[in-house]
């Protein structure tokens, strides 16, 4: 009866031993799974994220960055974007039609600017740097939409002899000129059958004859 008792124990042993072995099992395999998923997951971020990098704007972006060495939050001022929108293009996310054109125009106005300030350095001091006629910097230009003045000055090379423009070109015009309390006399142009009127003299002032030479 005991050696039965003994049998049975064994036994019961040896299935839970089983049970045992079998959720391991069952565990790795799950976890072997998820491993799989997450690879797949990794590699298909992977492939997207160099599908990204061969769109125009975003290699456009590139390219501002690797030349001028700016931070990503100042390309955006250039462009007219926030750093979170350049984040959600690297993202995926498409960009509009007017953002695409000014990203293009920025780096076509750096690119132009490239064949003078070769170096990120020299690039992005010529960026700040105010121009000897108004006295705004390439990147405020560029930052307010002005993109073909800012072309400009990047294809104008100043001449050594070229002497700067006094102060007062770049004083603003008077409020009271604006508000039209100053303006200018024009002559009224006379109609066909109108006479030139004569000044008026007083009764008491009198016409005097030049002597004959």
């Amino acid at each position: 009866m005991q050696q039965e008792k003994v049998r049975a124990m064994q036994v019961q042993r040896g299935q839970s031993q089983e049970e045992v072995i079998r959720a391991l099992r069952q565990q790795i395999d799950e976890l072997t799974a998820a491993n799989l998923r997450l690879q797949e997951q990794l590699a298909a971020r992977k492939q997207d994220s160099a599908s990204n990098s061969n769109l125009p704007h975003l290699n456009a972006v590139q390219w501002i960055k690797a030349a001028s060495g700016l931070s990503q939050e100042r390309i955006g001022r250039l462009i007219g974007v926030t750093r979170q929108t350049i984040n959600r293009w690297e993202n995926g996310e498409p960009i509009t039609d007017s953002n695409r054109r000014r990203l293009f125009a920025v780096r076509d106005v750096l690119e132009r600017a490239t064949l003078r300030h070769t170096t990120p350095a020299e690039l992005a001091a010529w960026l700040d740097t105010p121009d000897a006629v108004d006295g705004h910097t390439p990147a405020e230009l560029l930052e307010v939409g002005e993109i073909n003045k800012a072309r400009l000055i990047a294809i104008s090379t100043p001449s050594p002899g070229l002497a700067t423009s006094p102060e007062w070109v770049r004083r603003p015009i008077p409020e009271a000129f604006l508000a039209g309390a100053e303006h200018r006399q024009e002559a009224l142009r006379l109609e066909k059958d109108d006479e030139p009127v004569a000044p008026a003299f007083g009764e008491d002032e009198e016409w005097e004859e030049l002597p004959n030479t």
